[in-house]
Formats: structure tokens, sequence, C-alpha cells
């Protein structure tokens, strides 16, 4: 991807978290690196108690995945010791917390998942991004020519939605996993859709509560077992 700078901020993320408690695709950067939120809101604001409950898995993931803010990229990598990519995050965090395995790549972790809906995004889903290619087309512009940069349709990059329209991920060689605003306007150009893995039956699984409270989301109930590939 041909991706513009980014701006650095202080990287004390965990700390202003309530719920951080002490952690092959693409590469991918946004323009604007954004800091954490002092609250998920949405997250670990509810009153109701089953509500609570019901997220308990979904705030798991979230909190593995903040925990590994500060992680140094590395291609290929899937480990909190030697680094991770994109996908190798993610897939990390879904082993570590949910005890799923996921496939290795974004395009294949896009694939196999239960498509959401942007509205219904919940924390814990996964967000998918498009690559950015520079064609050879040559547009005039006053007897200048120059390229034009279009966005490919190919599954990039992912990264863990947490709230707010905040995600988590790993980004760039060079760079750390850190927090990123979808509204951001790079990652708005290149958002291409989000799939959810803890459906109702996973986060039964790991919880005792009822797994979807009424008009949380349009969940339903197959495991990642169930999901066929789409094509």
């Amino acid at each position: 991807m041909t991706l513009p700078p980014t701006q650095k901020l202080p990287i004390f993320l965990l700390a202003a978290t309530a719920l951080a408690t002490s952690l092959l695709c693409t590469p991918a950067q946004a323009a604007v690196e954004t800091e954490a939120l002092p609250t998920l809101k949405g997250l670990s604001a509810a009153n109701d108690q089953t509500l609570k409950a019901a997220f308990s898995l979904r705030d798991r993931v979230v909190e593995t995945g903040l925990n590994a803010i500060g992680t140094l990229y590395h291609w290929g990598g899937d480990d909190p010791q030697e680094g991770f990519d994109c996908s190798g995050l993610v897939r990390f965090v879904y082993q570590e917390t949910a005890g799923l395995t996921l496939p290795r790549t974004a395009r294949e972790q896009h694939a196999t998942g239960k498509s959401v809906a942007r509205q219904q995004l919940l924390p814990g889903d996964l967000v998918f991004f498009k690559s950015t290619v520079a064609t050879r087309h040559v547009v005039w512009h006053n007897h200048h020519k120059s390229l034009r940069t279009i966005v490919s349709g190919a599954i990039s990059h992912v990264g863990i939605y947490i709230g707010d329209n905040q995600f988590v991920h790993a980004p760039v060689r060079g760079e750390r996993v850190r927090i990123d605003n979808l509204e951001a306007s790079y990652w708005a150009k290149h958002y291409a859709g989000a799939v959810r893995y803890l459906t109702s039956k996973v986060v039964a699984q790991n919880s005792d509560a009822p797994a979807t409270p009424a008009g949380i989301s349009n969940d339903t109930s197959e495991s990642p077992a169930d999901i066929v590939k789409k094509p």
C-alpha cells in the first residue's frame, strides 16, 4: 500500500482504558494516529448485569487486543515476543481469548467470518480494509501527466473493533500496534466491511449468561464451524 505519513502521539493507552489491566496481510497505515478512549463506551458502561455478562467474552477479546498496544509490527508475526502483522494479531487474540483458530490471512479471515453491517458492529468484531494501488493510467493536467491512485477491491488489512468507531490493529513495518478511528479519512475511504466470529453460540460457550440480549444485534446462533466460506 502507498500510504500517508502518521502523526505520532504518546502511548499511554493502556493506563487510560478501563479494560486494560496489565496485551499474513498487506501492511496499512492511518493518516492520523488516535488515542485510546478513557472508557470504551457501549462496552463496559451498561448498567444491566445480564448485558455485561453476555459481553464478557467481547470484553476479554478487546482487552487482549489493547494489551498488545505498543508491540512492534513484524511481517508474518503472530506472537507478542516477535511482533504481529495485522492478521497475526487477530489470530493470536482470538486463539488466546476465545479458543478459536482463525485463518492466517486477512483475506481468508474476511471470507470465512459472518458478514455484519457497519451499524451492527459490536466490540470484538473484525473490520477490514482494501488496498491502495497506483496505476499507470496517465491523467493530463495542463500538459503535465500524473499517475491516478485508485482503491482496489482486494482485502489487505484487518483490525479488531473496540467500540465508538475505534479499532486496534498492527499497521505497517516500523510502526507498533495502536488504535485508529474508522471515520478518519484514510480508513473511511478504504473500509471494506466487517465480519463476526463471536456468534451467540461462541459467546454462550464462554459465559454463563444468555448469549445475545434482546435488541443488541442481529446475531444468529451458528458457531464458526457452521459458517460457510463466502465465494
